[in-house]
């Protein structure tokens, strides 16, 4: 899914692209989906402006950064993304968090488009790795938020 957003309090545009990529990666599904994913960014290319308008692509990749797919995700969705939210810890905490003793889930600031089109640089940002209990200790999600604060 991908939206063009507006931040309501500064007016200014920003592209968010979420994803949810297969956990199986049955028949190489990971690889198929990444293909897919890298040509969908590319048709937000002429809402980039050539490069005035920020794009964030997130969601829960089933990649951890020290799986051999990993750099080949970095690969098919742009050679300029960056990662904000460098952080050794796991953010998958369900059943099988066994099988996952890194993150699995990404905030992605992508400056080059796979077509070669540009997206706004942003300048700063933070992340911190929220907490995924609710009132009375419930938990809301298997996945730790990844939360970041970016400036562009």
């Amino acid at each position: 899914m991908g939206l063009m957003c507006i931040l309501k309090k500064t007016g200014k545009p920003f592209i968010l692209i979420t994803t949810h990529l297969d956990p199986t990666n049955e028949n190489n599904a990971q690889l198929t989906q990444l293909s897919q994913l890298s040509h969908f960014i590319d048709s937000f290319a002429p809402m980039c402006s050539s490069g005035a308008v920020p794009l964030i692509l997130a969601g829960d990749f089933n990649i951890p950064s020290s799986s051999s797919l990993y750099p080949r995700l970095l690969a098919l969705i742009s050679t300029h993304a960056t990662d904000m939210t460098h952080t050794p810890e796991p953010t998958y905490t369900g059943p099988l968090a066994v099988h996952f003793e890194d993150k699995i889930d990404y905030v992605f600031s992508i400056t080059k488009l796979p077509s070669g089109g540009a997206a706004k640089k942003i300048s700063s940002f933070k992340y911190t790795l929220g907490n995924i209990n609710g009132k009375e200790n419930f938990p809301l999600s298997d996945h730790r938020p990844l939360i970041v604060d970016a400036e562009w």
